[in-house]
């Protein structure tokens, strides 16, 4: 066998056998993986507060969507409402209304009755 062969034999080795005890769990009890376990403990903890995170973040998203979607519809129902209010406030419209009640619209123009002043004693 070359040197070759034998370099990829051992890095093959190396490789099953690093994940053979991956798998079943040998490598914990190893001094550097025990002497940093809070460390390992706290990139866990960092992990599933990313995770946690990114599912509030889409959440947020979610119902920003939805929210915007509501402000659409309400803003649409908003201008219907603001059309049909200033064709009621017309003159015209306004006439016709009351006209079903029994009264008529005035073509006087209003008189403005001015009282003299009386001076104070």
């Amino acid at each position: 066998m070359s040197k070759k062969e034998e370099s990829k034999k051992a890095k093959k080795n190396g490789f099953s056998k690093g994940i053979g005890s991956l798998l079943n769990g040998s490598f914990l009890t190893r001094q550097l993986v025990q002497n940093n376990m809070p460390f390992i403990f706290f990139l866990v903890f960092i992990m599933i507060c990313y995770i946690s995170y990114g599912y509030f973040a889409e959440q947020n998203a979610k119902d920003l969507v939805q929210a915007e979607s509501e402000l659409r519809e309400v803003k649409a129902a908003n201008l219907s409402v603001n059309a049909r209010l200033e064709k009621r406030k017309q003159q015209s419209e306004v006439a016709k209304d009351i006209s079903e009640l029994g009264l008529k619209e005035s073509t006087e123009p209003p008189k403005v009755i001015r009282l003299p002043k009386q001076e104070a004693d």
